[in-house]
């Protein structure tokens, strides 16, 4: 059953934008991901909702997160 946007957290429906782009290939293996910060600008939410959508994303295996010099969302 789909729900109005409006009644689904913001965080899910982030997570699905950016699970589309992955299956649509737009991002690929390896690619970084914009920053969190980028998102934030991108979807105009807070941090902890974008964080909350990337972790959604990284419990499924989509995405890998790195600290550190080389670190990063990819």
């Amino acid at each position: 059953m789909n729900f109005p946007l409006s009644r689904r957290p913001a965080y899910r429906a982030i997570a699905d934008v950016i699970r589309e782009r992955i299956d649509q290939c737009e991002l690929t293996g390896g690619d970084r991901l914009p920053t969190e910060r980028e998102l934030v600008e991108e979807f105009g939410v807070a941090r902890m909702t974008v964080r909350n959508a990337l972790d959604v994303l990284q419990s499924e295996g989509l995405i890998e997160r790195r600290r550190g010099r080389n670190g990063g969302t990819f």
